[in-house]
């Protein structure tokens, strides 16, 4: 029983650490799975859907890692400049929260792309992309770990 608990609670955990910078939400939800079949001798859930659980959990992970490098990429921006507007709008997250996240992210790539494209309108494409793609990378992190919450549940349950 308390080994449920705790599995359902890391499964939760993965679902809210999706929403939170630098918190690995995917890798809980996997632990929590693994918790869970290794606390019933590997019975349930079956090895199928283990595998396949494993694999949702890789793709929000992946998902987590490149989503906004590929998201500047297609908008134009470089993958150095995508790399420091990150690395600034951490920063600016720990300061002003959320929306210091947003914006420094953006005024960063349309500067570095400004500069390199000498367009402005290359900059505002890169910069929407960047940010559009960090929050498409979150939104997918959220159902897919929500995805493996809910699995468990029901593997749980029933």
């Amino acid at each position: 029983m308390i080994l449920t608990l705790v599995a359902v609670g890391l499964l939760v955990a993965g679902v809210v650490g999706s929403l939170v910078p630098r918190v690995p939400g995917a890798a809980l939800s996997l632990l929590g799975v693994y918790l869970y079949w290794g606390g019933t001798g590997f019975d349930a859930p079956g090895t199928l859907t283990v595998v396949l659980l494993t694999l949702v959990g890789l793709l929000a992970l992946a998902g987590r890692l490149i989503g906004p490098v590929v998201a500047a990429r297609m908008g134009g921006a470089s993958t150095v400049n995508a790399t420091i507007a990150g690395l600034v709008g951490v920063v600016a997250f720990f300061v002003f929260s959320l929306p210091g996240l947003i914006v420094a992210t953006l005024v960063t790539v349309f500067v570095l792309e400004l500069r390199r494209q000498k367009s402005v309108s290359g900059g505002i494409a890169a910069a929407s992309a960047v940010v559009l793609g960090t929050f498409a990378t979150k939104v997918l992190q959220v159902l897919l770990t929500s995805l493996m919450l809910v699995v468990m549940l029901v593997v749980i349950v029933f």
